[in-house]
């Protein structure tokens, strides 16, 4: 996504980016949990869109 960010500088652009990003799930086990749940609420209802929770600052301006 970042080909002009050298990987060492990575860390400094997560920190730039960190308050724009919606939470990720604290580990590899819960993000899979998370994809089970979504699979199985667009297996019930195929219409269904999982919308992450944004940041209030953002959340504000869409």
């Amino acid at each position: 996504m970042y080909a002009a960010v050298p990987n060492y500088h990575l860390p400094k652009l997560h920190r730039a980016l960190a308050h724009d990003l919606p939470k990720g799930p604290k580990s590899l086990w819960a993000g899979l949990a998370l994809l089970r749940r979504i699979k199985a609420q667009q297996k019930a209802d195929p219409l269904y869109r999982w919308v992450p929770e944004l940041p209030t600052k953002l959340a504000a301006q869409s």
